[in-house]
């Protein structure tokens, strides 16, 4: 479940502000688990659909990442930093399933399967790693050099 919330502030004359605002909310995430908690700002006028605000027009902009924090000793309750008007919404990023070696990779080094961790794919003889695997998103994915995230390149290259 994701819970959003829409945020506004009015000045003295009831004139919405668009920006120069900011503040700290704490959000209760029950399920976060070992997942990582993120939260996301999306403009206000993205819409109804949240899920389509990927990618709005310009003139309205997309969603973007905003600062989460676990509060100390206090289990499954977070800190948001808020800093414009809009909706806000967060989401657990889940852990990956242990990752098993395909195709010419030999042997996953590393260890983690939190969202961030990494693992380097050992390559037999003549082929070469061209990038190392990721956790995002609840699956291991290929990164590439230039950080781009692919399910097709081969991850040993001759």
């Amino acid at each position: 479940h994701t819970d959003v919330w829409r945020i506004q502030v009015f000045d003295r004359d009831c004139m919405l502000l668009e920006s120069g605002i900011a503040m700290t909310m704490d959000v209760y995430v029950p399920t976060a688990g070992t997942g990582v908690v993120k939260c996301f700002h999306f403009p206000i006028g993205c819409g109804e659909c949240l899920d389509a605000c990927t990618t709005c027009d310009a003139a309205v902009g997309s969603k973007t990442g905003v600062s989460v924090a676990a509060v100390a000793d206090v289990p499954g309750y977070y800190t948001v930093t808020v800093d414009q008007p809009g909706h806000y919404a967060c989401t657990v990023e889940l852990e990956c399933p242990e990752p098993t070696p395909s195709g010419l990779v030999e042997e996953l080094l590393g260890t983690g399967t939190r969202p961030g961790d990494t693992r380097e794919p050992v390559c037999p003889s003549g082929y070469v790693s061209q990038a190392d695997f990721v956790c995002v998103e609840g699956e291991f994915r290929l990164r590439l050099q230039d950080g781009t995230l692919s399910d097709t390149e081969p991850a040993c290259i001759p």
